[in-house]
């Protein structure tokens, strides 16, 4: 099965229009999707992914993420077990 990670927007720990395009679009192709979800309420956000066929996602529910930085997002994405506000809510699968 053919793999994609996609970048889920969300706000207020409701996932974004775009977002669940995308995952929609994931779905109906058959890809095993990967959700990333980084900023303040992203565990909530994650919880609404099993329904739309994610059985993986790596969730930084940390403020540190809340302001768009490629600097600062780049890191977890390459290496998130050297991310400190990463290590403990990392990686959920279901």
């Amino acid at each position: 099965m053919s793999k994609v990670l996609i970048f889920a927007e969300f706000s207020h720990g409701q996932l974004k229009k775009g977002a669940l395009e995308l995952l929609s679009a994931a779905r109906s192709a058959g890809l095993h999707a990967t959700a990333v979800l980084l900023g303040t309420g992203a565990k909530a956000a994650a919880q609404q992914l099993g329904a739309w066929g994610v059985s993986e996602a790596l969730v930084g529910d940390n403020a540190s993420f809340d302001q768009y930085n490629p600097e600062i997002l780049r890191p977890p994405l390459l290496r998130p077990s050297k991310t400190p506000a990463l290590t403990s809510s990392w990686l959920h699968q279901r």
